[in-house]
């Protein structure tokens, strides 16, 4: 048998020996990409986060989903441009009637900044860590200056109470009045307000009614409203509540006026009210988002970011965050991120914020010169604005 000629076999050795390198890299290959999965990844810019805090179930699912639209929406606009002087933001939405839920975004150390927070006890969690994140909530605790670092972008529960009291008495003079509140602790707590400053604006107290105490018959709530034979229905709470009693009432008097409180006119009274909308008025925190001079801009980016039109609730939000970005770009003196209390003082540091709603004006971490928002429901549930109070 002959021979291959030694040029072929020096061929087949190089070519086993390229197989056997091939082989080995391939073997090697998984090794190297855990390792390289082991090191830190490095961004090309810093990250910051930012947080919101927003009821995302339970009664108050819109107003919260409202409220986290607006926030995204701003972060990814701030991102769209570069981040806040260069620094990207990721943004973590937690629901606020989870247990701990501010806790736990207080402590992520990279979490500069929260916004929202709707009620006592999430923001009470949040502003108990030594070393909170700097905070702009959407509703009032306190009665005297805040923390540093802290702005509360809403007035208090007695303020509106007072004003509510005032506006109803200017409107339909010394009449008489029933007090409805929805059963959680915020919608009995201003209806409590409310009660304390009726009579000294001349306004007749027939009763108090808490829906709760009804096991939330609507029927029967309306058949206790009728007996007492008020002048005019205030109530405060959940705008489903609100809707279904007056879908019970309006029919079988139609003498009654309703008076809504901040809040309470929204998806759920719309969608419970039976399409009765004559004879019912509404007091807001704000103007609608399309009703404010600086609104439109904002109005038409919701709209095309989330296919539809913002309410009250998104447009506080976003400005809350706005608020708060303006003061962590203050913060940043160089590339590094700034820390949580420089971000704190110069949020504290705020005296005026230009946002969709109004021009903000801030004093020890609390709006001066609010206005409120009256407005009349049209048969065709259009609102007409017909006042803007001011809080003294």
């Amino acid at each position: 048998m002959a021979l291959p000629p030694l040029a072929d076999l020096a061929g087949n050795a190089r070519r086993l020996a390229g197989r056997r390198r091939a082989l080995r890299a391939l073997a090697l290959a998984p090794l190297a990409l855990l390792a390289a999965c082991r090191q830190p990844l490095r961004m090309p810019f810093n990250v910051a986060r930012v947080g919101v805090l927003a009821p995302l179930t339970g009664d108050r699912t819109d107003e919260g989903r409202e409220m986290a639209a607006a926030v995204r929406l701003a972060v990814e606009e701030w991102n769209g441009v570069g981040g806040v002087a260069g620094i990207h933001l990721e943004l973590v939405e937690m629901d606020e009637t989870w247990p701990r839920a501010a806790a736990i975004l207080g402590a992520d150390p990279r979490m500069l900044l929260v916004a929202g927070g709707t009620s006592a006890l999430p923001i009470a969690e949040l502003l108990a860590q030594p070393d909170h994140p700097a905070a702009v909530v959407l509703h009032r605790t306190a009665s005297g200056p805040l923390p540093a670092g802290v702005v509360e972008l809403a007035p208090s529960v007695a303020q509106v109470a007072e004003v509510a009291a005032a506006a109803i008495a200017f409107n339909f003079g010394p009449v008489t009045l029933s007090a409805v509140s929805s059963g959680s602790a915020e919608a009995v707590e201003q209806a409590r307000a409310f009660l304390s400053f009726a009579p000294g604006r001349g306004l007749i107290i027939r009763q108090t009614l808490t829906l709760q105490a009804v096991e939330t018959s609507y029927t029967q709530a309306a058949l206790a409203v009728r007996q007492a034979a008020p002048q005019v229905l205030y109530v405060v709470g959940q705008g489903i509540d609100a809707g279904a009693l007056w879908s019970e009432l309006r029919p079988r008097d139609a003498r009654v006026r309703l008076v809504l409180g901040p809040g309470v006119l929204d998806e759920g009274f719309y969608r419970t009210a039976g399409g009765f909308f004559e004879g019912v008025s509404a007091i807001d925190l704000t103007l609608q988002p399309e009703e404010a001079p600086g609104g439109q801009r904002f109005v038409a980016a919701f709209a095309a970011r989330f296919g539809r039109a913002p309410g009250g609730a998104a447009a506080r939000a976003y400005d809350a965050i706005g608020l708060g970005m303006a003061a962590m770009r203050a913060a940043i003196t160089g590339s590094e991120l700034p820390s949580r209390a420089a971000v704190r003082q110069a949020l504290t540091a705020q005296e005026r914020f230009p946002g969709v709603l109004r021009e903000y004006r801030l004093r020890d971490g609390a709006p001066a010169g609010w206005k409120l928002a009256i407005s009349r429901l049209e048969r065709d549930r259009r609102r007409v604005l017909i006042g803007e109070p001011e809080i003294p």
